[in-house]
């Protein structure tokens, strides 16, 4: 099954934000403004940084008919966003080594258009933690890159699996949680004995190619080389990279080592500023995540079933479930249902396991979707009208 490709004339109307537990109800006159886009225009930003990543805002498209098949579904008229928000693809950046830049530079830059990204860090040349800490609670990822950056071609298994376990341990307890999930091979060179899968639940390697949105192997998703000496170090480049995921729906994964300073893999600040300007122009094209939320993201969207319980006049209820560690993939999936296209927009109240969740409208012909964020084996779905 495919995702319903979003290449299509279609119009936005954007309300005002919603928290998630607030009222999704409002009235067609609070709509605050409409966005007219074309085939790889770029989209606006006229959503509110807090609303970036989210469905708490009623939005309006008109999507064509053909090619609308999801994933993961036994009832047609559902379906699984192939990314998040129905985004046309997924856009991570990561950065190796744990070159203080990074931390000082890099990081900030982030901060002020809040859009996140993984650190694959060494803790043995780290010296002092905070900002990592304080990286990691602002929703950047902090994972590993091996102890000692070690080619792994080069060492014994024992060696190797000592790099990736107490990289894994030592990460954990610096940010004093369990969530350092996802590993980067030193030099890109992978190991052959499966130790990576004991402590990861994927990894990155070096492919130079965009990534494809179901992958074959999670512990060989593939980074793209960035910065000096490479083919993508100005923005426009670094720009035109993002695009190239779009034509195939795809996952393009940057792969940085330093900023503002001389070398391979260096970006300069300007330059990746640039990019990320264009990235939140066009945030509702690209979902900018971080490399373990969007592994996560495919792994659910992947393993889900999805099942109407049952459907009346007023309320429809869905089953989001998989056979997932629900310690580990609790990301929320961006759900397609349709509903009868005489249903008054205002008047509809998603909730899952009785709390209430954001949620648009999709327009499909004379078919009509509400759209919502679930999280698999949270509970029962309820859509009211």
């Amino acid at each position: 099954m495919f995702m319903f490709k979003i290449r299509f004339f279609f119009i936005v109307n954007f309300a005002f934000f919603l928290m998630i537990n607030s009222s999704c109800s409002k009235d067609i006159d609070e709509i605050i403004d409409t966005v007219v886009v074309q085939e790889n225009d770029s989209v606006p930003d006229v959503v509110p940084k807090n609303a970036k990543d989210s469905l708490g805002i009623i939005s309006y498209i008109e999507l064509p008919p053909e090619g609308t098949n999801g994933f993961g579904v036994e009832d047609l008229d559902v379906e699984i966003a192939t990314w998040f928000g129905f985004k046309r693809s997924s856009v991570t950046h990561t950065w190796d080594d744990s070159n203080y830049n990074q931390i000082n530079i890099a990081i900030p830059l982030y901060d002020s258009f809040n859009l996140k990204t993984t650190l694959f860090s060494l803790p043995n040349k780290i010296k002092d933690w905070e900002p990592y800490k304080k990286a990691y609670d602002n929703g950047h990822e902090v994972a590993s890159h091996s102890l000692n950056h070690l080619n792994f071609e080069k060492i014994t298994s024992s060696q190797i699996e000592n790099e990736l376990k107490e990289s894994k341990n030592e990460i954990n307890k610096k940010m004093q949680t369990v969530n350092c999930l996802t590993f980067a091979y030193p030099y890109c060179t992978s190991e052959s004995y499966g130790l990576t899968e004991k402590y990861y639940i994927a990894a990155r390697s070096c492919k130079n190619s965009i990534q494809s949105n179901k992958p074959s192997d999670y512990y060989d998703l593939g980074g793209v080389l960035c910065g000096e000496t490479t083919q993508y170090f100005l923005g426009e480049q670094l720009n035109d990279l993002a695009q190239k995921s779009i034509d195939t729906n795809g996952w393009a994964i940057y792969l940085f080592h330093n900023i503002d300073t001389e070398g391979g893999f260096s970006v300069n600040s300007q330059e990746l500023k640039k990019h990320l300007t264009y990235l939140n122009q066009n945030i509702n094209i690209y979902w900018v995540a971080t490399f373990v939320d969007v592994v996560k993201y495919i792994k659910e969207r992947e393993a889900a079933t999805l099942k109407v319980e049952n459907q009346t006049s007023n309320l429809i209820e869905i089953s989001i479930t998989d056979n997932l560690d629900d310690s580990i993939y609790n990301h929320p999936i961006t759900v397609k249902k349709k509903i009868p296209f005489e249903t008054i927009d205002s008047s509809l109240v998603v909730k899952q396991s009785n709390v209430q969740l954001d949620y648009g409208i999709a327009k499909l012909g004379a078919s009509k979707f509400v759209i919502f964020n679930a999280t698999p084996d949270k509970g029962t779905v309820s859509i009211s009208f």
